[in-house]
């Protein structure tokens, strides 16, 4: 009976485990998106701005 329940925790163990990595990941690759699109609008706001600049 023990043993049995030993293996169920284990198991649930090393299931919640793999979810929680994925989840970790999935939330990276978020994080990376919204950095990479902010720099890109960034980037565009600096060059509108130097090109103000210019004109006046």
């Amino acid at each position: 009976m023990f043993e049995l329940r030993f293996f169920l925790f284990l198991g649930l163990y090393i299931i919640n485990s793999i979810y929680l990595y994925k989840a970790l990941n999935s939330t990276k690759q978020s994080q990376e998106d919204f950095m990479n699109k902010h720099s890109e609008l960034l980037e565009s706001l600096l060059d509108d701005v130097s090109e103000c600049k210019k004109r006046l």
